[in-house]
């Protein structure tokens, strides 16, 4: 279980470590101060370049009071993102900095519907003289998917020799998407403030146009993959971005980063008939690859956690004593009670028996030999003046012999020992 449990996090620790080493994401956020392929720092930094300094702002939170209101400046606002999310306060300051005389140029694949429905209260008419607009069969930008098109512009003077392609990456491989357009019959009609188309998607949609509103225009652009790094890496697609930003006035730049972040205040970009709710947390850690592998990672570590958890335990193993040598308290209660009895000889029979065992371990003699070999190597080794070992074992030899055996003798016996003790090696 172990074994297993340790393999699997170290194979998802190697394959997070790999995906982590990829230096880029692939994900269309647009972010102005991002490198990736579809961040927008090549657009951001281009027109940051083309204009002042003092007249170029970035705006990362609600638009209200951040944009003039006047056209003395001929200011431009200019959105690039997948989706834009205004407040109410935030679109209606848009609509007054439109009114007043400005620009607003808005790339995006999903507009707020509440945008459309302000800044193009006009509608087409099919011969059926059915309501396009306000219908249930309006959704704005039409999509037609494909994995390669190709743009450019409408106007003779800006118009490209050729179309510039575009193709939609992720990662090593090309993949299919959907690309924005705008169909004439709903939107460029020859009515009093129709939009006016500037360019197009594959030769004949239009991805690209004008719109008249008061004093001001708001330039819709559905292709917001053609301002993104890795397009403008091209000089084709760089000299076509150029020329679509053309058609702005040259004033001070507005350029808006708050809007691409969804707000709970946000307004839908969708018709009231048809509901598209906001994507949630888990989608969006599901669409980063990193925040997908470690969600993945803390369910898996759950799932283990539970399956260990559910083995039954075993129970505490109780921590036994280490044996504890206690004889030298067997042989001070022996000691004690032989000389509560009076019996000196056993007492001191016992105590040569320590005597002779602390020999045997120290010095390795025995005392079965011969009794003059064995004092003096006993001296020899010992260190000890042979009087005093001849004196102790005299003292033995003859209380083994005698019957009774005085509190003297065995005071004196004592002593002997506690002297060799003091004075061997």
């Amino acid at each position: 279980m172990i074994v297993t449990i340790t393999a699997v996090i170290a194979g998802l620790a190697l394959l997070f470590w790999k995906q982590w080493k990829r230096p880029v994401s692939w994900n269309e956020h647009y972010a102005a101060q991002s490198k990736d392929p579809y961040g927008a720092y090549v657009a951001f930094q281009t027109l940051k370049g083309s204009t002042d300094k003092k007249n170029f702002k970035t705006l990362s939170d609600s638009l209200s009071g951040k944009l003039p209101i006047d056209s003395s400046q001929n200011a431009r606002y200019i959105f690039i993102g997948k989706t834009m999310y205004l407040s109410k306060s935030s679109l209606d300051a848009l609509i007054e900095f439109v009114a007043a005389g400005n620009d607003a140029f808005i790339s995006a694949n999903h507009l707020p519907y509440a945008l459309l429905e302000e800044i193009y209260p006009n509608y087409c008419e099919t011969d059926q003289e059915t309501d396009y607009y306000y219908g249930s069969g309006w959704e704005g930008f039409s999509y037609t998917e494909d994995s390669l098109v190709r743009l450019n512009l409408a106007h003779p003077d800006l118009q490209l020799k050729k179309d510039v392609p575009y193709r939609r990456k992720y990662y090593q491989r090309f993949v299919k998407g959907n690309w924005g357009f705008m169909e004439e019959r709903h939107f460029l009609c020859h009515q009093e403030g129709a939009m006016t188309a500037l360019g197009h998607l594959n030769g004949s949609l239009v991805n690209y146009a004008r719109i008249p509103y008061e004093e001001g225009h708001f330039y819709i652009h559905s292709t917001p993959l053609a301002f993104t790094n890795y397009h403008l890496l091209r000089s084709e697609a760089l000299n076509y971005a150029e020329r679509a930003f053309s058609h702005l006035r040259t004033g001070p730049v507005y350029w808006d980063e708050g809007s691409k972040n969804p707000r709970s205040n946000a307004l839908d970009t969708t018709p009231p008939s048809r509901s598209l709710s906001s994507d949630s947390p888990l989608q969006y850690i599901l669409s980063q690859p990193p925040l997908a592998y470690a969600w993945y990672l803390l369910l898996l570590l759950g799932v283990l956690y539970l399956l260990v958890r559910s083995r039954r335990r075993q129970r505490i193993v109780p921590v036994l004593e280490s044996n504890a040598n206690t004889s030298l308290e067997f042989v001070s209660t022996i000691g004690r009670l032989y000389f509560l009895q009076n019996d000196h000889k056993q007492l001191c029979l016992q105590k040569m028996r320590l005597f002779q065992q602390f020999i045997r371990e120290r010095y390795g003699l025995q005392s079965r030999e011969s009794d003059e070999i064995f004092l003096a190597k006993l001296a020899a080794k010992s260190e000890v003046p042979r009087e005093l070992i001849d004196k102790l074992f005299l003292i033995y030899y003859n209380i083994q012999s005698s019957n009774i055996v005085t509190e003297y003798t065995l005071a004196q016996l004592h002593g002997l020992i506690e002297e060799f003790h003091r004075t061997c090696k």
